[in-house]
Parts: structure tokens; sequence; C-alpha cells
């Protein structure tokens, strides 16, 4: 894929301006008060506060940690999140700074939002993330980072196995991301799209988690705010944080720079940012029944590329069983409907 276009040297600020309007109404098409609830202005207090309160989350350190004890441990079994120290090898080339990446990419436009957000100069973002009073800014979510080049890193060798890595890069859906974003930016309370796992690496900055109990009805998270459209992260740690942090199982935690936290498929939650942040991420996938079926679901062309690499590929046996057997409930679902 090519870089979108580069800012041009002549911007002005009313153009800036506008590439931000476009920017926020694509982003939030019915907010048209960015800043009505003042979080701005108790900003430091509500910073103190959730930097004073977490849980005693899992800790691991890379040179302790091999596939099968990481799967045994956290993936297979619906493991809690967990914080990896040890990681800071692996990232040793990639920009160290959000300084750096504006020397050497603030020409360039990059993606807000979400996979299908606006695109915004980075030189523009940053003036924006810098000076706005906004409740919630919005932050950089790109997925196609990797085409600057300069970004060389290791995937930790006990996050290796990816399913999804089977198929052709082209046809696979967005599953890394460059994560840029000022305080009060983050995701608000979501569940990773096709049952996958994540893993977040900091590379500076102060991110706050929770993680909401996995067992919640919809219900029950509806009562948390949590719905469509989704809430942005700064307000719903404002309006329910404290009503979900008293739940039992519910986990929260602050991540530094050179940690790497581990997200479980299917676990809600929400990443609020402290202070200027960047970070790496990744979801990768294992064939649980529960990924199997929601791929086929909702990327059913993915999917079908997914499985057409199996029999050449190194999976294991299971694996290709799992896929075949929702194959071919998927068909016989499509073959009744078609009949009915």
């Amino acid at each position: 894929m090519c870089r979108p276009r580069a800012v041009a040297d002549d911007a002005s600020d009313a153009t800036d301006g506008d590439e931000i309007e476009a920017a926020k109404l694509l982003e939030r098409p019915r907010c048209t008060n960015w800043s009505k609830d003042g979080l701005a202005k108790t900003w430091e207090q509500t910073r103190r506060r959730l930097l004073a309160t977490s849980t005693r989350v899992p800790r691991e350190h890379v040179s302790k940690l091999t596939r099968v004890k990481f799967a045994n441990t956290y993936e297979c079994k619906g493991g809690p999140p967990c914080v990896v120290d040890g990681c800071e090898k692996l990232f040793k080339n990639v920009p160290a700074s959000i300084e750096a990446l504006r020397h050497l990419y603030g020409e360039t436009n990059f993606r807000v939002s979400d996979t299908h957000g606006a695109m915004v100069g980075l030189e523009v973002w940053y003036a924006y993330a810098s000076t706005t009073e906004d409740d919630a800014p919005f932050a950089i979510y790109d997925a196609e980072f990797a085409d600057l080049g300069g970004f060389a890193y290791d995937v930790p060798r006990f996050l290796s196995e990816d399913a999804f890595a089977l198929a052709n890069v082209d046809e696979r859906p967005p599953w890394r991301w460059l994560l840029l974003g000022g305080p009060r930016s983050g995701t608000g309370v979501h569940v990773d799209p096709l049952y996958t796992h994540a893993w977040v690496y900091l590379v500076q900055g102060l991110k706050r988690w929770i993680f909401l109990p996995s067992h919640l009805s919809r219900d029950e998270l509806r009562a948390l705010g949590v719905g469509e459209p989704q809430l942005p992260s700064a307000q719903w740690f404002a309006r329910y944080r404290d009503k979900a942090a008293a739940l039992p199982g519910t986990v929260e935690l602050v991540q530094r720079p050179g940690e790497l936290v581990y997200v479980p498929a299917g676990r809600p939650h929400a990443v609020l940012n402290l202070e200027w942040s960047y970070a790496l991420t990744h979801n990768y996938a294992i064939l649980s029944n529960a990924c199997v079926l929601s791929t086929s679901i909702e990327e059913p062309e993915f999917f079908d590329a997914l499985r057409g690499t199996l029999p050449s590929s190194k999976a294991r046996p299971v694996v290709r069983a799992s896929v075949e057997r929702y194959v071919t409930k998927r068909d016989a679902a499509a073959l009744v409907i078609a009949r009915w």
C-alpha cells in the first residue's frame, strides 16, 4: 500500500483547522460540542487519582517466557491480562519518541480514530493535541505505518504464533497499528475484533488500562456505558470507572515505557492516555472455536483465503479440523437459508 499524500509545505492555519474539523466530523458525527464536560479543566486531579489506583496484575519477564508456557498460562485458558518486562531490545530500532517521529514524519499524513478514520498531517495533529480543550481528543491509529520504513522491531517469541499470518498479507484485515495520543485521548470500552488476542508495547508515555470481567451480560455492559456509539475513553472513565472498578474480576493497571501489555481475546477493556503516549500494537489469532466462528461470519473472504492456506501450511491438525468444522456449519446454514 502506498502512503497518502504529504502535507503541503504552505498549508495555512485555516487549512489545518479545516482538516481537524473534518476529522472530528468523521470521528463523532453526532457530537457538536467536544468540550461539554469540561474534563480538561479537572484533568490534573483526575490524572493523579488514576495513577494512584490499580490492581495487582501478573508480571512476567520476556527471558522467562516460552511459547508453550505463555499459551498454557494465558491464551488457552482465558487467562488474565499481564505485563511483560524486558522487551526493550526487541524495539530498540524504532523511533524513540514522539519528537523523533515528528522529525522524521512531520509532513506525513496519518490515520486517526481507526481503520476508516480521516487522514491528518502529523504536525497538524500534534498542534491540535497540544492546545485542545476537548474532553477526549482524537488520537492517531495508523495501520499502514510499516509502509514508512523505520519501524524495525521483533515480535517476542512467546507471541510468535499467529494463525492469521498464514494468509497472504494483502488479504489479511488490519492487525498492527501505530498509536499516538495526547492526554485524555484513548479508546473506549471494546472487545478486539474476530476474537483475537493483542499486545501493546509502550515506547513513551503512561497508559491507564481497565479490563472488565469477561462474564458480564449485554445488559450489565450497557449499565456500564458500553454500547454503540462507543463512549470516548476520557468520558467513560469519568462517568463509569468507579462503578466498574468495584466489580469482582475487574483489573486495572498503569502501563509504563518499556512494558508490554497482553490483552486476552474476548475481554472488554478501555485505555486512557495519562500523558503523551506512543505505542505499537498487534492483534493476533489463536484459532479457537470462537475466533474461527467470528472470522467466518465477519470476514468471510479472508476466512476462505486463510482456509486455502492450511493444507500446505504447518498449522496443527486440530487447527485445520476446527476451520473445516465451521466451514461445514457455515455452508450448511447458508444452504438452509437459501432453500427457505
